[in-house]
C-alpha cells in the first residue's frame, strides 16, 4: 500500500492564524498594561513590541530607547538600582524582577515592573535579554495610600494635642498621597489655616502666606468654602487653566497658582457630629498624580 501524501499547509491560512494570534496577544497585553521587549546584548540595541511605547508615554510606533538613552527616562532615584539589577542578571543570575519609575515626556511619573531573562549561547556567553514590563502605578499608589491611612488613623486614635495631630496628618499625606496638603478649620465664621505640608519643606510657609494674603471667598461655590458649605468632598481630576480661571478671581493669585503647576485636587470635609468643622485639601504638582474616584473615597 502506498501512503497518501499529506496535504501541504495553506500558507495564507497559516499567515491569517498567526495574525489572529498576534492580535489576541496584543489585546491581552494592552488590557494588562504590559509591553514586551528584547535587547541584543552585544550591540545594546533594543526591540520593542507595541505597548512599550505607551508605557513610556511615547507616540505609537516610537523608536525604542537604547542603552543609556533608556536610563535617561528612568527616575534618577531608581536609575542606579535598575542598572545594578540588569548587570547582576547578565553576569550572574540570568534573570531579574524589579520595580522602578520612568518619567514621561509631559513630566508625569509612572511605576513599571520589569521581569526578564538572559539567553546565552553554547559557550555560555550572554547574547540577549527579553522580558515584559507592566504598569503598576495604580498598585504603588494604593500601597502608599493604605500606609498613609493606617498611620493617619493611628495618629487620630491617640490624639492628645490637637494642633500637633493636625500637623502630623498633613505631613503624613505628603508625599504618599499628595504633593501639598493644607488643613483649614472654621473659626468665628472664617477659615483659618491650621496646618500645611509640601514635598518641598521650603514652600510650607508659602502655603500659609498665600492663605493669609488671599483668603478663600465665602461666596464661592468651589474650593474650601464649597466643601465646607455642602459637607461633601470635591475633586478636580485635572486642574486646567480654564478650571483655575473659574475658581480664582484675583489676578495676582491666579498668576501665582499658574507658576506652581497644580495638577489634581481634592477637598475633603472634616465632619464631626453632623457638622463640617473644616476642610483638608490635597493637591498634586511635581508627581503629576491624577486623582480618581478611589482617591476621593480615601480622602473622605
Amino acid at each position: 500500500m502506498h501512503a497518501t501524501p499529506s496535504t501541504p499547509p495553506d500558507l495564507a491560512q497559516l499567515a491569517e492564524t498567526l495574525r489572529q494570534s498576534e492580535e489576541r496577544l496584543q489585546t491581552a497585553l494592552e488590557a494588562g498594561g504590559m509591553g514586551i521587549w528584547q535587547i541584543d546584548l552585544p550591540s545594546g540595541r533594543s526591540t520593542w513590541w507595541p505597548g512599550m511605547d505607551k508605557l513610556h508615554g511615547l507616540p505609537e510606533g516610537a523608536e525604542p530607547l537604547h542603552g543609556q538613552t533608556y536610563y535617561e527616562v528612568v527616575d534618577p532615584r531608581d536609575r542606579e538600582r535598575l542598572r545594578a539589577a540588569i548587570t547582576e542578571s547578565i553576569e550572574r543570575t540570568g534573570w531579574h524582577r524589579i520595580e522602578y519609575r520612568v518619567i514621561w515626556p509631559d513630566g508625569g511619573v509612572r511605576w513599571l515592573e520589569a521581569r526578564a531573562r538572559v539567553r546565552r549561547d553554547a559557550a555560555g556567553q550572554p547574547v540577549s535579554m527579553a522580558g515584559v514590563c507592566l504598569d503598576i502605578t495604580r498598585r504603588k499608589h494604593r500601597e502608599q495610600d493604605l500606609k498613609f491611612l493606617a498611620e493617619a488613623s493611628a495618629e487620630l486614635a491617640g490624639i492628645i494635642d490637637t494642633q500637633g495631630t493636625l500637623d502630623r496628618i498633613a505631613q503624613l499625606a505628603v508625599p504618599r498621597f499628595a504633593d501639598w496638603c493644607a488643613i483649614d478649620l472654621l473659626q468665628d465664621g472664617t477659615l483659618r489655616r491650621v496646618a500645611a505640608a509640601h514635598v518641598d519643606p521650603a514652600k510650607v510657609q508659602m502655603l500659609l502666606e498665600l492663605h493669609r494674603r488671599f483668603p478663600p471667598d465665602p461666596a464661592s461655590t468651589r474650593g474650601t468654602w464649597g466643601v465646607l458649605r455642602t459637607g461633601q468632598a470635591y475633586m478636580v481630576r485635572e486642574v486646567t487653566d480654564e478650571e483655575l480661571q473659574a475658581a480664582v478671581k484675583d489676578p495676582e493669585l491666579l498668576a501665582i497658582l499658574r507658576t506652581l503647576g497644580l495638577h489634581s485636587y481634592i477637598g475633603a470635609p472634616l465632619n464631626a457630629r453632623g457638622r463640617t468643622l473644616g476642610v483638608v485639601t490635597f493637591i498634586t504638582t511635581e508627581s503629576r498624580r491624577r486623582y480618581g474616584p478611589e482617591d476621593l473615597a480615601l480622602a473622605e
